[in-house]
């Protein structure tokens, strides 16, 4: 009886192990997340936080249009792009936080400088950390232009760029002309946890 009950053991450890031995594997399997591919024009290079901040255009069931921090898969590639480079990049389902494979984009032919190019509508959201008369800077690295056309809300209430604070949190729908982002609107609120500052 005691053999039996040891080859029983036996057994039973040996499928246990194999099971945890298989468990990686099948992860790695659900884990290898669908790719999509990635364009955008980059507006700051952070080589101290290893970050791209990329205007990044739709990815159809990736992100909508967006200005965004990123970071990369490869650190070449800080050193590689500069402000105001196109870039194409590999981006993975579930995973909106790096780049893949960043890579600079060819110029297409049917741009030429000094052309007014006015791309679709992008979001950017963050916290406000300069405001001037004619600008809003999101979280140090994004600067959008406030036009006299630009809707600015404060909660459900009309407001003004002289209601804006540093810390403010905001969302901006803006579109790049020639190169700029350019606010179509502006909605904003107090800090989350204001009362927790010093």
């Amino acid at each position: 009886m005691t053999r039996v009950r040891r080859s029983v053991l036996m057994i039973r450890m040996a499928a246990t192990l194999c099971v945890l031995l298989l468990l990686p594997l099948v992860y790695a399997q659900q884990s290898e997340k669908k790719e999509y591919t990635f364009h955008g024009k980059v507006q700051n290079v952070d080589s101290n936080a290893k970050t791209l901040t990329v205007n990044g255009e739709k990815v159809e069931g990736w992100m909508g249009a967006m200005t965004m921090t990123y970071s990369v898969d490869k650190e070449d590639a800080l050193k590689r792009v500069k402000v105001g480079d196109q870039i194409t990049a590999k981006v993975r389902e579930g995973d909106h936080k790096t780049l893949y494979g960043v890579q600079i984009a060819q110029p297409t032919a049917n741009t030429s400088p000094g052309v007014l190019v006015q791309t679709e509508e992008k979001e950017v959201g963050g916290t406000v950390t300069k405001v001037t008369d004619n600008s809003i800077t999101v979280n140090n690295t994004i600067v959008v232009a406030v036009v006299p056309e630009t809707k600015i809300t404060k909660g459900n209430a009309s407001a003004k760029i002289g209601d804006l604070r540093s810390g403010d949190r905001v969302i901006i729908h803006a579109k790049e002309i020639d190169g700029k982002l350019v606010a179509n609107s502006v909605q904003f609120g107090p800090a989350p946890a204001e009362e927790h500052q010093h």
